[in-house]
């Protein structure tokens, strides 16, 4: 949570608001693994905007992911991913 908040230039505590937001909507699923947490980001769940459409999460997360190179491809294909 102290990486996250540090990335976006936020408090801690407004990070942990957020995430649990994000819980709570169904978003992000959170499993406990001994004293931290585990959280998946659900990206098949469609998101609502005020104008009434829906956008798959998925899809909007992709905007602001960095694209991968040939040699990360190339292994997370080698992975299985």
């Amino acid at each position: 949570m102290r990486d996250i908040a540090a990335s976006l230039e936020i408090t801690e505590r407004a990070a942990q608001r957020i995430v649990a937001d994000l819980i709570r909507a169904g978003y992000i699923d959170r499993v406990r693994n001994g004293r931290r947490s585990v959280y998946t980001l659900r990206t098949k769940v469609p998101v609502e905007l005020p104008s009434k459409r829906d956008v798959n999460l998925g899809s909007l997360i992709q905007v602001f992911m960095p694209t991968p190179t040939v040699d990360e491809r190339h292994a997370s294909v080698a992975e299985g991913a």
